[in-house]
């Protein structure tokens, strides 16, 4: 049964409060404060040690932004940029491999070390179409960003959650009519 309710409100805990808002950042505040006001609250039946809003944003991205205009001064585009970093970080499916009824793809991509740091990625290398090797760094720019750890929307409107349970004594209903009585 609770498995069930979890399915069909996409929170995965027995109670909690949904938010809706404009921006990842807005419903990540509003939900922390939300959380602090409920552990320090003294609702009957709520167990303050469950609380927990979502924590939305905080992940790093490493984000590359090519500069189109030095890329078009060696003759390249984005496609061309984006097939090199796409080989070097994600990999590149070369073949096949049949071993009896089972079938695996080839993958190349750079090593390690050559790509598991921005000042490595920068020096990854794209070939002209003259058929010179420039390093990234001279027609993109790296850096890490933070950025959501999941996006979850509802009708088109980002939502986030603040889960929570009850003490053995309550019940489910009873707490949530007090909860949205103290909130």
């Amino acid at each position: 049964k609770t498995l069930l309710v979890m399915l069909q409100t996409g929170m995965r805990a027995p109670m909690g409060l949904k938010i809706k808002g404009p921006t990842l950042e807005s419903i990540e505040k509003f939900g922390v404060a939300l959380e602090v006001a409920l552990k320090n609250s003294d609702i009957p039946g709520l167990n303050v040690a469950t609380v927990n809003a979502d924590r939305t944003v905080g992940k790093p991205y490493l984000e590359i932004i090519p500069n189109r205009d030095e890329a078009s001064r060696y003759g390249l585009n984005i496609l061309d940029l984006h097939k090199t970093i796409q080989m070097a970080v994600g990999g590149h499916q070369v073949s096949n491999t049949v071993e009896g009824r089972e079938r695996f793809a080839i993958r190349i991509r750079y090593m390690r070390d050559k790509r598991d740091s921005i000042e490595a990625l920068q020096q990854t290398l794209i070939n002209t179409p003259t058929g010179a090797a420039i390093p990234l760094s001279s027609v993109a720019k790296i850096r890490y960003v933070k950025g959501p750890q999941m996006i979850k929307s509802e009708n088109t409107f980002l939502n986030g959650y603040v889960t929570f349970d009850k003490t053995a004594d309550a019940t489910q209903i009873d707490v949530v009519n007090r909860v949205l009585e103290h909130i």
